[in-house]
């Protein structure tokens, strides 16, 4: 790169201004070829907002560690913020876009994108500027509701179903408990070797991560939240480390 342009890049706010660019970029990625498989056929339009709900939330976190200024997590929180604010706008039948309709809603209907999907959105603004990379909390709580529960809704569509909700089946509630503790373990294991959060956190945290999971696992799988079990999924997750005693 020329001189000036590398001088620009070692100013914190340009370096994060540029690496927002990237963000974006490679959650369009992402989204576009996701909704590529779902045209060619490939996928359902079910599995294609399951994917969407796995991929998008754990490619934002990962994208974290390329902010250095002390307004990072106030910058890269405008991208969940600003795709929040264009959900609902569809949701409230103020934009039109049946693209995002069709991926995102459950029955087809706009208004089911001010449910699960704007909650989705919120969730990432919440941990980004409340948690962002230092507390096991937001991470470990996008973790579970990304890996835990888009598995869940995209492989627990058949089989046997659970005596105490019969939407939901032991297929999907052992995929999100398995998936919810491998993401919750690799992010934060993650989190520890890139010192985003100390070694006597790390070693203090990682027991519990089963007693979080299964927590959560719980909740998932009760037939009382409906569409709203993406934001009852992040608060009990966020609730449970609380009490546990976890910032």
């Amino acid at each position: 790169l020329p001189v000036p342009i590398m001088r620009s890049l070692e100013d914190p706010l340009v370096h994060d201004a540029t690496m927002w660019v990237l963000t974006v970029m490679s959650s369009l990625v992402v989204m576009k070829g996701i909704e590529s498989l779902s045209t060619s056929g490939l996928v359902s339009s079910n599995s294609s907002r399951k994917l969407t709900h796995i991929f998008m939330g754990l490619v934002y976190v990962l994208h974290w560690r390329l902010f250095i200024s002390v307004y990072g997590s106030a910058i890269v929180s405008t991208i969940p913020f600003l795709l929040s604010v264009g959900i609902g706008l569809v949701g409230l039948g103020l934009r039109h876009d049946q693209k995002m309709v069709k991926s995102l809603s459950r029955s087809g209907h706009p208004r089911d994108l001010l449910v699960g999907p704007l909650t989705y959105g919120v969730t990432m603004v919440v941990s980004t500027l409340f948690f962002w990379r230092h507390s096991v909390v937001g991470i470990a709580s996008l973790a579970i509701l990304c890996a835990g529960d888009g598995a869940a809704g995209l492989l627990g569509g058949k089989g046997p179903r659970l005596p105490w909700n019969k939407s939901k089946t032991w297929i999907g509630s052992i995929s999100f408990l398995v998936c919810s503790y491998f993401a919750v373990s690799w992010l934060t294991q993650l989190s520890h070797s890139y010192h985003w959060i100390s070694t006597s956190v790390y070693d203090a945290y990682s027991p519990w991560i089963c007693i979080i999971v299964l927590w959560c696992g719980l909740l998932e799988s009760l037939p009382l939240f409906g569409a709203w079990d993406n934001l009852v999924i992040y608060l009990g997750s966020v609730g449970a480390h609380a009490l546990l005693g976890f910032q």
